[in-house]
């Protein structure tokens, strides 16, 4: 696996992390056990920023596959990779 490769995985999983952490953080909020609405604006944030990170770095990743027609065939395979989220 490459460099960039490597990155976009990293970055992939972070996104998902934060993402959990801030559905986690309503279920409490919704459940009364959590009251702090600094704490979630500071999920929200976390999350939208991992997330803006995750698209800058796939259309980084595309814009350079556009100019590398061999490189097209790893970008498909990694945005098709299925999400290893956790059934509820």
């Amino acid at each position: 696996m490459d460099e960039q490769a490597w990155r976009l995985d990293e970055l992939r999983e972070e996104a998902r992390y934060r993402r959990e952490r801030l559905e986690l953080y309503r279920a409490r909020m919704y459940g009364g056990r959590a009251r702090s609405g600094y704490r979630l604006r500071e999920y929200e944030r976390a999350s939208e920023g991992a997330s803006a990170r995750l698209c800058r770095a796939e259309a980084q990743l595309s814009s350079s596959a556009a100019e590398r027609p061999a490189d097209s065939q790893i970008l498909k395979a990694l945005t098709s990779r299925p999400s290893r989220r956790v059934p509820r």
